[in-house]
């Protein structure tokens, strides 16, 4: 059964803002509304909270809690206290971010699937109320169950997945990207003798809404030029068909050219990996999306010569599943 999801970025958004759109999308028919977080710029899990407090019927989710900035125990403690409060509507999402936000707020970056792997271990004790033995306090177990799932960029983590959690989180995927990572999430699933229906995969896609096709590409390609500049991103696009693209904003950012860097996204890379544009070319789009087996796509607003409140209202109201 396909879902749609809406995602915000509340990096600079007040929470009080996030907690109303989180109800509007409710309102609208959303099936669920998930929190970015950014260390030190937001707190996804709070976000998270706020809106379960607001709301009713709509799952609410981190997209991601980075796992780096909590001790395990301590985000496992936080997402039991968000599961009671939501009354079973939670999911937690996980990931590390990059190397490059980690390292710059002082914390050591590690092999991504091994600290997945020990981060996603210590949740379910946590959930179970497996208390080790040598602590002094005990763990509180949940009361409905938590989802957790993994943000996974690279094959391998999508097959660690697979393996070890509820879900998989892809992000920017191309629709080819999009069906390799279902086939390496069932590998993963295989091995570890599960079903890999049981595993949801979920797939932000960046969304440009605007009448001015023109803006809402210039904007696109601002957005996809800062994640072509991060070499996690960067192997991911080469390997999706985008070298030539890579090569362009690679060799400008060497000069330190920063428009040139811009101008090596190309149309077909942010149409491969956006929704961009009117409203009637958005939903072309996502049907695409659809068509290639997303299931559940999380839309992701951005804005176009607008603020961010606006821009997401705009989203809102144009996919409204009802």
């Amino acid at each position: 059964m396909s879902k749609l999801g809406f995602t915000l970025w509340p990096m600079d958004l007040r929470y009080t803002v996030a907690v109303n759109l989180g109800k509007c999308a409710e309102e609208a028919g959303f099936d669920g509304v998930f929190l970015v977080e950014a260390p030190v710029a937001n707190d996804a899990m709070m976000s998270a909270q706020a809106i379960a407090l607001a709301t009713r019927r709509i799952t609410v989710g981190t997209g991601i809690a980075n796992l780096y900035v909590r001790h395990p125990a301590q985000l496992g403690a936080a997402a039991v206290a968000i599961d009671e409060l939501s009354n079973g509507r939670f999911i937690l999402g996980i990931g590390p971010n990059n190397p490059d936000m980690v390292e710059a707020i002082g914390y050591t970056w590690k092999d991504t699937r091994t600290a997945l792997r020990e981060t996603t271990e210590m949740l379910r004790r946590v959930f179970a109320g497996d208390t080790p033995a040598d602590s002094p306090i005990p763990f509180r177990p949940v009361r409905h169950g938590i989802p957790i799932h993994l943000a996974a960029l690279a094959l391998e983590t999508v097959e660690l997945a697979g393996k070890i959690a509820d879900g998989a989180m892809l992000y920017i995927a191309t629709p080819e990207r999009f069906k390799q990572c279902l086939a390496r999430l069932e590998r993963g699933a295989h091995k570890a003798d599960r079903n890999p229906q049981g595993v949801l995969v979920t797939l932000l896609i960046p969304t440009f809404l605007s009448e001015d096709l023109v803006a809402a590409r210039e904007a696109a390609r601002q957005f996809l030029a800062f994640y072509a500049a991060i070499p996690l991103y960067a192997k991911m696009f080469q390997r999706s068909g985008f070298a030539a693209e890579i090569e362009q904003i690679s060799q400008a950012q060497v000069r330190g050219d920063q428009k040139g860097a811009v101008a090596g996204v190309s149309d077909r890379m942010m149409d491969a990996v956006c929704l961009v544009g009117p409203r009637s070319r958005c939903q072309e789009q996502l049907s695409a999306f659809r068509e290639a087996g997303v299931t559940y796509p999380l839309l992701g607003p951005q804005a176009v010569q607008e603020d961010f409140e606006t821009a997401a209202r705009k989203v809102i109201e144009a996919f409204s599943p009802r």
